[in-house]
């Protein structure tokens, strides 16, 4: 999702440069577009909300999604996967839960630390139950994490 984010405030940055170019070449008054610039903020704040409500939402449907998909396994451990950016590359660390048959990864997002604090005092080979909706992935294609608990 961050990625949709990225795109959704590259795109706006791109719009209001280009109303502004629009309104200094057709604006006589100076004074006129100095009135009109907090308007182009308020707007280009409210989609920058609009978007960060639009990611919000789409986590919650996964969390509400009807097809859910429930697996009991282990901790398998922390895997740091490696997303290469235009200027460097970025690390994030991630978890990988493995049931009998395949591992599944899991982002260590901010979203997920918030709603499963737990998540951060696992050990290896502790078993676990994790739920996921097939039909939400976050921008990397992992699934998003929906429910997890500690098996005893």
């Amino acid at each position: 999702m961050d990625s949709l984010q990225h795109i959704l405030i590259l795109a706006g940055v791109i719009f209001l440069f280009l109303v502004i170019i629009l309104l200094k070449k057709y604006m006589q008054n100076p004074f006129g577009f100095l009135l009109i610039l907090p308007c182009l903020g308020l707007l280009f704040f409210g989609y920058a909300a609009f978007s960060k409500y639009q990611l919000h939402r789409y986590y919650e449907q996964a969390l509400n999604a009807p097809a859910q998909i429930r697996y009991c396994g282990i901790f398998a451990k922390w895997v740091v996967v490696e997303k290469p950016t235009r200027h460097s590359i970025i690390q994030e660390k991630v978890f990988l839960f493995q049931n009998d048959r395949q591992g599944f990864l899991f982002s260590n997002s901010l979203r997920t630390r918030q709603q499963f604090p737990e998540l951060q005092t696992l050990k290896e080979q502790a078993p676990v139950c994790f739920q996921f909706s097939p039909e939400y992935k976050d921008e990397e294609g992992r699934y998003i994490l929906t429910a997890f608990e500690k098996q005893k």
